[in-house]
């Protein structure tokens, strides 16, 4: 009886622990690609910032030297850029013709996010654009001494579209603007309402006692 007995075949160990590890990765892998992509887009946006910051900072301090022109102004933004690859950026030099007489000199840089300038696949700040401008006052000059000004370093605009045409939205901000100017014009007509009222009280008043006299 037992010699007709017929025994199942055993699942090597180590087909079953196959089959689990696939089923691991299938499962881990998006979530892994996801933080390495992540990782490679932020750090390449932070790149962005910070040498759109060098760019224009260098290209202001060209700007105060005495026989400075706008042309060699252009030049040292733009070759600070071309260290990192960076193309497409838009350097823009106020006023377009410095003369001896200038007291002050805005340099303005616009660099877009997109796919000449992005890593891989840039997705999440993919159609926005870094924007950097600097204003200094030309050596010599002390008329306008307090008006020197350094914006912070960051990202404008919004996706727009699929992304991939490189531009910032010239709309952003459009938003809080219109917030900010409903606001006013709120707390302008809260203001008149309250200052209404509060004269008709004190004629209310005045009419009361002139009575009680």
């Amino acid at each position: 009886m037992n010699a007709q007995q017929t025994t199942r075949p055993r699942v090597p160990c180590s087909s079953q622990r196959r089959g689990a590890t696939a089923v691991e990765m299938a499962l881990t892998a998006p979530i892994l690609f996801m933080l390495v992509l992540g990782a490679i887009e932020f750090s390449r946006a932070n790149m962005l910032v910070h040498t759109a910051s060098i760019a224009a900072t260098e290209a202001a301090r060209k700007s105060i030297i005495p026989g400075a022109t706008a042309a060699e102004i252009r030049s040292e933004g733009m070759s600070q850029l071309a260290l990192i690859g960076v193309s497409d950026a838009t350097l823009t030099v106020t006023p377009a013709e410095i003369l001896p007489s200038t007291e002050q000199v805005t340099v303005q840089l616009d660099v877009p996010v997109n796919m000449r300038n992005g890593y891989l696949l840039p997705r999440v700040f993919l159609g926005r654009s870094v924007r950097k401008s600097v204003t200094l006052q030309r050596e010599g000059k002390q008329t306008a001494a307090n008006s020197e000004t350094v914006t912070p370093d960051g990202m404008r605009g919004s996706m727009q579209g699929n992304g991939y045409d490189g531009l910032a939205n010239p709309n952003a901000g459009a938003g809080n603007n219109n917030a900010g100017g409903n606001g006013k014009a709120k707390s302008g007509k809260s203001g008149s309402n309250a200052s209404a009222t509060g004269q008709a009280n004190a004629a209310a008043g005045s009419a009361a006692a002139n009575a009680g006299s």
